[in-house]
């Protein structure tokens, strides 16, 4: 059964994804005061609606009829051989002709070329967001696990426990390692999954309910702005103290609160939502490629041509999805159905 509310989810999550590097082309300094900061609490991290959507969909449409070879190699063509097509000229372009100092330069440096291409690929540095194809395609390879526990009601036992672990592990540095950044996503994925098993309990008991989930969500990103130094995510080495972070509780909540609104509009065909949706992957891959140029050109605050702030960064974010989605048609016209294996869709 197709669930447009979860495509107009999808829609909202791609959102979210590209208004966290959108900031970055505003010339918004996150940090600056605290409404600034809370501002920045709520709009970054979307990943979180990514995993968590996509928890539901994989119990929703895999775990009935799973088998590990056909899912991997669907994901392997999907997914995968995107990310590396698109990842080819980004690499080439930071080993032997950048005109700034490449992201290897102080990550991983002093290595040969052929080294420090895998190290691109393993990692996703080539490109901002690039670091999820590593980490996802991880998750998927394990896929049997979350099978085994959805099939025994188990996705909440495990989910619980390793969310509170996540909470204090938080995302790696610069998105590096994608075992780390599994940690952290693993159990949304499974929440995701168990909102899905339960999902007619959910909207029955949650009918109407939103907006205390809204609030409790805001609160948290209250008390990130006013108890931590974290603005916005949180990234440190897995085993040293930053306490909790905040902000994936915070977007959870909110994972489960839109889950319930938008189930309202289940019978609704919003079109222009539904497109964002269908698109959404190819979005992913391609506006990391705008926001790298202007990084390129405008490198420092200093050269963006006006002071950035949220209407500011939203006005932006609408421009790359547009660019984007711009772009993506326009391969999609060229290569027709093969289109898929270039920008996922």
């Amino acid at each position: 059964m197709f669930l447009h509310s979860f495509n107009y989810f999808r829609g909202i999550a791609i959102i979210f994804v590209v208004l966290a590097h959108s900031y970055i082309p505003a010339g918004w300094q996150a940090g600056e005061s605290l409404v600034d900061r809370f501002q920045f609490s709520l709009m970054m991290n979307g990943t979180v609606f990514f995993v968590f959507i996509s928890g539901f969909l994989f119990h929703h449409v895999f775990v009935p009829r799973y088998e590990f070879r056909k899912f991997m190699v669907k994901k392997a063509k999907f997914v995968l051989l995107p990310y590396l097509c698109l990842s080819v000229l980004p690499i080439l372009f930071w080993l032997f002709w950048a005109p700034m100092p490449a992201p290897h330069e102080t990550l991983y440096a002093d290595q040969p070329d052929w080294q420090t291409a895998i190290w691109y690929v393993l990692t996703g540095r080539q490109l901002t967001a690039y670091w999820y194809i590593p980490m996802v395609m991880v998750l998927f390879v394990i896929s049997p696990l979350v099978v085994w526990l959805a099939r025994r009601n188990l996705l909440m036992w495990f989910g619980l426990p390793l969310l509170v672990l996540a909470s204090f592990i938080h995302r790696p540095v610069s998105n590096l390692d994608a075992i780390q950044s599994l940690i952290y996503f693993f159990p949304v994925f499974l929440i995701g999954g168990w909102a899905s098993a339960h999902k007619e309990l959910l909207y029955q008991k949650l009918a109407n309910k939103e907006i205390w989930l809204l609030l409790a969500a805001l609160g948290l990103a209250l008390a990130q702005t006013l108890l931590t130094d974290q603005v916005g995510n949180s990234h440190k080495a897995m085993f040293t103290w930053g306490g909790i972070d905040y902000s994936l509780y915070q977007k959870l909540l909110l994972c489960v609160a839109l889950m319930v609104f938008l189930h309202r509009f289940e019978d609704k065909e919003w079109h222009w939502l539904n497109t964002l949706a269908n698109v959404s992957f190819a979005i992913y891959f391609i506006h990391p490629w705008f926001t790298t140029w202007w990084r390129l050109y405008h490198p420092t605050p200093d050269t963006w041509p006006t002071g950035g702030n949220l209407l500011y960064t939203l006005g932006v974010c609408a421009l790359l999805i547009v660019l984007s989605l711009a772009v993506a048609k326009l391969i999609k016209a060229v290569l027709k159905t093969k289109s898929r294996y270039v920008i996922g869709w």
